[in-house]
């Protein structure tokens, strides 16, 4: 707050009682609540004297980054950053055509990070959702070798969830 910043961190997980083993109801069963949830919250946040309309940003891990991949991807957001985010938003054969569907030519900017030995959200599921939204103007990728489903700057290895807990 006083470098100027203000954030808010919404938690639709304890909202909807979503929990980590129903965690992909997000996508289905509760996206369209969360969808107007978080462009309600951008709206407060766009209406509030203290923080510039124009200089909002989102950030997410994991399932928030698929929401700032929907907040980018709707314009709703200055520009984004999905953070090892979910390219596949169902589990097993399924149609799920998320996030993928909110990418247009009227897309804020996106940064999207991956890691190549992400076991958790496999890199084909995103480089599958890429090939869909390359052209979509001002998203950008960084796919890291040496990385699963954590920052970069982990190591990929099995024992990684045993320490830091599974997202």
């Amino acid at each position: 707050v006083k470098a100027g910043y203000a954030w808010y961190a919404p938690n639709f997980f304890a909202k909807h009682g979503i929990t980590t083993a129903t965690r992909m109801d997000t996508f289905d069963k509760y996206r369209e609540n969360i969808e107007k949830e978080l462009a309600s919250i951008i709206t407060l946040m766009k209406a509030d004297p203290k923080i510039d309309s124009k200089n909002i940003f989102a950030i997410g891990f994991s399932n928030g980054g698929f929401w700032t991949s929907f907040l980018a991807g709707e314009g709703i957001v200055t520009a984004a950053a999905s953070h090892y985010g979910v390219w596949k938003a169902c589990m097993g054969r399924c149609e799920n055509s998320y996030p993928v569907e909110y990418f247009s030519s009227k897309s804020s900017p996106l940064l999207a990070l991956h890691g190549v030995d992400d076991s958790t959200q496999k890199v084909k599921y995103f480089n599958n959702a890429w090939v869909l939204i390359q052209d979509t103007p001002k998203i950008e990728k960084h796919v890291y070798d040496d990385a699963g489903h954590m920052w970069d700057c982990f190591p990929s290895y099995s024992g990684m969830e045993k320490i830091y807990g599974s997202p």
